[in-house]
């Protein structure tokens, strides 16, 4: 509703995403009629193209809905002046709904002195516009297939097409690239959206997104290539899903929620020879894809977070990110040359390619250099040739292993392989239930399918389908058809417990730890007095039944009846943090060295065969005590 103007209303990039059924895109109310001023609404780049008849005009309203341009051509017969109607076939200075056509062969090129406006530009082979210092408002398509000179602004104020050649390129409608894209200086989107639609864009300067502006890249044709970006427009949320973005100086994302959100394959690729990466919405924004591989030196002055899969592949020198302790998280990563100098870094394992020859370099002493958290394959990963610099201090750890689902029977495994230093020292930790080889050699993981029976020796019920070997981790899951049981003798590296292995007629040997996940099913159950658990390191899984479990490091865990015996041989002192049952659970301590019980415990019988120290905190024997040596009691109830 209006009264009109002697100029007519220009709405650009109009847009209706729902068809009306009994109403109207647009309707246009003269309110004091055709005079003084007719109402006239210029509808340019809208959707629909047209409106068919679902407009309505009222009062002398005109709605000119696609809008009819007048067209013109450049004569140059007059001056190079722009603004000179002779210079212009018909006669007359082009408006903003005048299609404007420069040919090549004139007398005098155009020259833009001020800042002026047309409908569509068309530059022909072989023709030059000189745009000045001055900005040219286009309402269209812009094909240059000439040249413009100057540093000036093309302004692409609409819906459009574009291709060619520009000083400065501003786009505020939607904006679609129909061939190559060359621009010396910026290409700025402000409240419009830009798509290569599978052409080559090379942008000289900064690429960058404001008011609402967004970048959309969704084809893997889609390429573009600039010296910075600077994502401050709306997000990016289903805009980037396939592509690469190459940059050769800094990226960044500077304000705006999600403004930098991609998806799919999309790809950053740094090339930059000391360039930053900037993220400062670290709660919403995230790089899907980061490739470093061509990049010499890059600096984090944010964290850092990869969706996808990080990359640095490059037979020659590995490119530096440094970051003044910032944090590069990364769920899946392709590297085989890297160094992160200051930077810690967090793997989330996705897929992990590779991830060799990693440096971690001037690290914080108390910092955890490299977290690896996520949830087991089966198969552990294997890092090679990784090495720490900076050796920690209290508080600080070389390597952090976190099995965060510790219910899918799968293991989360990482081995070391020709690690820096050769031995962690005790700053590597590993929790839920996750596997540490450092050094390694190369410890595979094996995991119990069931699939055929319940027989450990049968190969088929093994993934892979072997037997399991002395170096091997052993995962037994939760959840199986089958489970395992154990005749005969096996020998085992290590072994994790999310379900139930009997051990019938016979003998598992292990080298390292048994651990086990909390639950019903998670139990190793020997069935017969001649049946044994060897551990070589700590047991913390439940055990019951019959037979003897002998253990040289530390206890975490249960044991049941109706007849255990549980041989303490380790050299040094030992510590029982898990409680006994009372029925038929026989305490044996073999060699020297001291027995601490911090939570108390409850057997049948305790015998110690050496001069030895035993901390209780309310220990009981039911049925006696007995020793072969001096030995000094603290807090040991004797019964029976």
């Amino acid at each position: 509703n209006d009264a009109g103007t002697a100029a007519p209303y220009t709405f650009n990039a109009l847009s209706f995403g729902v068809v009306p059924t009994t109403g109207f895109y647009l309707r246009a109310n003269d309110t004091d009629g055709a005079a003084p001023n007719v109402l006239t609404i210029n509808v340019v780049g809208g959707t629909p193209a047209s409106p068919g008849a679902l407009t309505q005009a009222v009062g002398g309203a005109v709605i000119n809905w696609p809008l009819i341009i007048a067209a013109t051509t450049w004569n140059g017969t007059v001056s190079s002046a722009w603004e000179t109607a002779g210079n212009w076939t018909p006669s007359g200075v082009p408006s903003a709904t005048t299609a404007v056509t420069i040919p090549a062969g004139t007398p005098n090129a155009p020259t833009l002195s001020t800042n002026l406006s047309s409908g569509p530009l068309t530059i022909n082979t072989g023709a030059v516009f000189n745009l000045g210092f001055s900005q040219l408002v286009v309402s269209g398509n812009v094909f240059n297939d000439g040249t413009i000179n100057g540093g000036g602004v093309i302004f692409m104020q609409t819906a459009g097409q574009v291709r060619g050649s520009f000083p400065y390129l501003l786009v505020a409608g939607p904006v679609t690239a129909v061939g190559p894209i060359t621009i010396a200086n910026n290409l700025n989107i402000s409240g419009g959206d830009y798509n290569p639609n599978g052409n080559y864009t090379v942008v000289t300067g900064a690429l960058t997104t404001l008011n609402g502006g967004t970048l959309t890249m969704t084809s893997a044709a889609d390429s573009i290539q600039a010296n910075a970006t600077n994502f401050s427009g709306a997000s990016t949320v289903g805009h980037l899903t396939a592509g690469v973005l190459r940059i050769l100086g800094d990226f960044g994302q500077f304000q705006g929620s999600g403004t930098f959100a991609p998806s799919g394959t999309f790809t950053v690729r740094m090339f930059s020879t000391a360039g930053q990466l900037r993220i400062n919405d670290s709660a919403a924004s995230f790089f899907q894809n980061l490739d470093v591989s061509g990049a010499t030196n890059l600096n984090m002055v944010t964290p850092i977070h990869v969706l996808g899969t990080l990359t640095s592949v490059t037979a020659g020198a590995a490119p530096v990110i440094g970051g003044a302790g910032f944090v590069l998280t990364a769920t899946g990563v392709n590297v085989t040359r890297l160094t992160l100098d200051t930077v810690t870094m967090v793997l989330n394992p996705g897929p992990v390619t590779a991830f060799n020859n990693v440096t971690f370099s001037h690290q914080a002493p108390t910092a955890t250099q490299l977290t690896v958290t996520g949830p087991g394959t089966g198969t552990a990963y294997v890092f090679t040739n990784t090495v720490f610099q900076s050796t920690p201090t209290s508080g600080g750890l070389y390597l952090s292993v976190n099995d965060n689902a510790t219910t899918d029977g799968l293991l989360l495994g990482v081995n070391m392989v020709n690690p820096t230093p050769a031995t962690p020292g005790g700053f590597s930790s590993t929790t839920g239930g996750a596997a540490l080889q450092w050094p390694a050699g190369a410890t595979p993981v094996i995991s119990w399918t069931g699939a055929v029976s319940t027989d450990w020796n049968t190969a088929g019920n093994w993934n892979p389908a072997r037997l399991p070997a002395a170096a091997d981790s052993v995962v037994v899951p939760n959840a199986v058809t089958n489970y395992p049981t154990l005749t005969g003798r096996s020998i085992i590296g290590a072994i994790f417990e999310d379900g139930r292995l009997t051990i019938t007629g016979g003998a598992l040997q292990v080298a390292r730890r048994v651990t086990a996940n909390p639950g019903i099913n998670r139990i190793v159950l020997l069935t017969g007095a001649t049946d044994s658990l060897i551990v070589g390191d700590s047991l913390a899984a439940p055990v019951s039944g019959s037979g003897v479990v002998t253990i040289a490091g530390n206890v975490g865990n249960s044991f049941g009846g109706p007849s255990i015996t549980v041989v303490l041989n380790g050299t040094g002192p030992q510590i029982m943090a898990g409680s006994a049952g009372a029925a038929g659970v026989r305490l044996v301590r073999q060699p020297s060295g001291s027995v601490s019980f911090p939570i108390g415990a409850t057997f049948d019988s305790i015998e110690v065969n050496s001069a030895i120290p035993i901390n209780g905190g309310a220990v009981t024997s039911n049925r006696g005590f007995s020793t072969l040596g001096s030995v000094t009691l603290t807090g040991l109830t004797i019964g029976g």
